[in-house]
């Protein structure tokens, strides 16, 4: 909606300046009546000449003439915008801007659109405006009349005083009119712009609503042609299809009924005839059908049978191959498939009976437990479970039992104690004791490498901790650091948890700092036990370490 010019003082909308209320002014001044000085006027009776008469006798004389309302208005030069006086701005469209074309083609949904979008909303608020200055106008009028009716019977005190006031008080009470006139002026104004502000704001808000709603439905309409654009085309081509297909159809119908009467009924009489052909066929369908019913019924207990007698040369078999023997290659096929499996998995089985078993990983831990009584779904007592070190003894290379194995090997054998055999599976049971002791194996090959560049010594701290330290020498430097990697182990049936600690001490020599080669330390073994095959990581970092410190010599201080 275009914004319309400003409006000139005579357009404002009507704010009396004597009263807040949004009254214009009538559109006649209120004709002067000769009222005599001496008497007042009573409107609604007819005046009687005795009583008048009677009355002026008892009246004091009054000095100060009566004067109207509009009287006093035009001595003060103050005016109300008359609308009937006023000469009215063009605000019409000149006949040239009409667009001919769209006055003189139909109406297109297009333009329904924008009318009920833009228009409507326009011409609404336009209505509500024209309503709401009528009764605005309507209003003030009333109370314009009122005002004067009442200022006619009982004049204020502020006439009385602009009459008689010298000629200089006079010319301020005219600067204080004057000041008065402006600010009601100014405040008609402002509540004209504000009153105008609003409108236009509420159709602001109402239009960019409708905005909205026609971002939403142009998304949703351009969903809904990706829909439509996937299967229209096969439906215009059946389309065309069809409409070839009909017209083939009414062409048949027309030469139909253009042909010859005893053509068609020959071929009638010969319709009848095929028909009765195919029933004779129909019939001879269906005893041949009956017949191949009967056919396959004995089929299928024929069927029947032969599984009957499969089943019981199976079972005949069966009982054959558990009476035979075995041969050389069947028992050499077999232990190749065990040892094959042993490899896999790193277990054997030593010793089994009906209600416990003994099995050996990798030839170092041999397990007893009695697999009855775990997973069995309910509350049982756990069954006896022992794990013992075996590869001391192993042929023909026995592994003696360090510090680190045998504080895993205790790890593992108090948590195997622990568990609740009836909730765990045999699997579960396995395969916690191959990943304790696979932790174990890396542990120990850690400390192997450590022993080629280093003295090492493994103690354990607690159930769940154990160190291993490494005492690095430099000669060059006479200097003695002592590096530490602390183990915490935690088991569980979900795997083995481990963090490693590392730092460094100086026993003697140059006074290097610990947290430095501490936190090298860490970050170059990291905070976990690793693989075995990665386990060389410790070593390389206490070689790294010494060769660090022989490239940075001699600090000064001694400790």
């Amino acid at each position: 909606m275009k914004r319309g010019p400003t409006p000139k003082k005579a357009q404002t909308p009507p704010a009396p300046l004597i009263s807040k209320q949004k009254t214009p002014t009538p559109k006649k001044a209120t004709p002067r009546k000769s009222i005599s000085p001496k008497k007042r006027v009573v409107f609604g009776e007819e005046p009687v000449i005795d009583e008048q008469d009677e009355a002026a006798t008892e009246e004091p004389e009054e000095d100060v003439e009566r004067i109207s309302l509009q009287e006093f208005l035009d001595m003060t030069k103050i005016r109300f915008m008359d609308l009937s006086t006023t000469k009215r701005r063009h605000t019409a469209a000149p006949q040239a801007f009409h667009d001919k074309e769209i006055d003189e083609t139909e109406d297109s949904l297009d333009r329904y659109v924008v009318a009920a979008a833009c228009t409507l909303p326009e011409f609404e608020l336009y209505q509500h405006a024209c309503h709401e200055m009528k009764k605005f106008i309507s209003d003030g009028r009333h109370f314009v009349r009122t005002m004067e009716a009442n200022v006619m019977e009982e004049n204020p005190l502020l006439f009385s005083e602009y009459l008689t006031a010298p000629p200089d008080q006079r010319i301020i009470m005219d600067n204080q009119f004057k000041n008065l006139k402006t600010s009601a002026r100014l405040e008609a104004r402002g509540e004209w712009y504000g009153w105008r502000s609003t409108l236009l704001r509420d159709l602001k808000a109402g239009l960019l609503g409708t905005m909205s709603g026609f971002n939403r439905d142009e998304s949703v309409l351009a969903e809904q042609e990706k829909l439509i654009d996937a299967v229209l085309p096969g439906l215009a081509e059946q389309h065309g299809q069809l409409d070839t297909q009909c017209k083939q159809l009414q062409q048949r119908h027309d030469e139909l009924n253009s042909c010859d009467r005893e053509e068609l009924e020959q071929a009638r009489e010969q319709l009848l005839t095929t028909d009765a052909e195919l029933e004779e066929k129909r019939q001879l369908v269906a005893r041949l059908q009956e017949e191949l019913a009967t056919k396959e019924a004995r089929i299928e207990a024929v069927k029947d049978r032969k599984i009957e007698c499969v089943h019981e040369i199976k079972a005949a078999e069966r009982v054959r191959e558990e009476c035979r023997g075995w041969s050389t290659s069947e028992v050499n096929d077999l232990k190749a498939k065990v040892t094959a499996l042993e490899q896999a998995h790193g277990w054997s089985i030593t010793t089994a009976s009906s209600s416990a078993i003994t099995m050996t990983h990798l030839s170092d831990l041999e397990l007893y437990f009695q697999p009855a009584a775990f997973a069995t779904g309910e509350n049982t007592p756990n069954g006896s479970i022992s794990l013992t070190y075996v590869g001391d003894s192993a042929t023909p290379h026995p592994r003696p039992l360090t510090t680190s194995k045998r504080f895993f090997l205790q790890l593992i054998r108090a948590h195997l104690h622990c568990i609740p055999q009836s909730q765990t599976g045999i699997a579960e049971l396995l395969a916690l004791v191959k990943k304790g002791w696979a932790t174990a194996l890396a542990v120990a090959e850690g400390v192997r490498w450590l022993e080629h560049s280093c003295i090492t010594d493994e103690f354990i701290l607690s159930d769940e901790r154990m160190a291993i330290s490494a005492n690095l020498l430099l000669p060059v430097l006479q200097t003695k650091v002592k590096v530490t990697f602390d183990i915490a182990v935690s088991l569980s049936l979900q795997g083995v948890d481990t963090q490693v600690g590392a730092k460094a001490e100086v026993v003697y020599g140059e006074k290097y700092s610990e947290d430095k080669m501490g936190a090298f330390l860490r970050d170059f073994c990291g905070s976990e036990v690793k693989e075995e095959e990665g386990m060389m990581v410790w070593a390389d970092a206490v070689v790294d370490l010494a060769e660090r410190l022989r490239q940075r010599g001699r600090k000064g201080e001694r400790a």
